[in-house]
């Protein structure tokens, strides 16, 4: 007995006729946020007397450690960077207003949204299955941020022996 495949035509429709639409204006919009957030972090930065952030992070089993962020080129005289509080973070994420006062506003989280932006835009999987880690750079002298991130993945083989 052999199972037919219907036509691509004939099959019924689970994504909507907008949805590669809405996809588009979600990632123009998530684009738009990244930008405007990049720009609060370079100038606090530049007002803080930070040369570069860098942002640790590490996902496994689709959970997030909380990231571990370290600045350089700070200076006794300025204030911790971790206290410089930025105008509201630009929401990408379709958040509800209802917790807009619980958004990112430290340099920390904002960096770490900015990462997020990134890491799902180029690899929409990163925290999937057994996750991955990585490193985020934010160079006040380039204005650029990269991000290296290394994807884990884990192999199973299974085998059945009989005696």
């Amino acid at each position: 007995m052999s199972e037919q495949i219907a036509p691509q035509m004939e099959r019924p429709s689970v994504i909507g006729p907008d949805y590669m639409e809405q996809l588009k204006r979600r990632q123009a919009l998530r684009q738009e946020a990244l930008r405007q957030n990049l720009e609060l972090i370079w100038d606090a930065m530049q007002a803080g007397a930070v040369k570069r952030i860098i942002l640790s992070y590490d996902c496994q089993d689709c959970g997030i450690d909380a990231p571990t962020v370290s600045f350089e080129g700070t200076s006794d005289s300025v204030p911790f960077p971790e206290a410089i509080r930025l105008p509201e973070a630009v929401d990408a994420m379709g958040l509800p207003a209802q917790i807009a006062l619980i958004f990112p506003d430290t340099l920390s989280d904002v960096a770490w949204l900015c990462v997020q932006i990134v890491l799902g835009r180029s690899k929409p999987e990163w925290n999937d299955g057994a996750g991955g880690y990585g490193e985020a750079v934010f160079d006040l002298a380039t204005r650029d941020l990269s991000v290296s991130h290394i994807q884990r993945i884990v192999a199973h083989e299974a085998y059945t022996f009989q005696a």
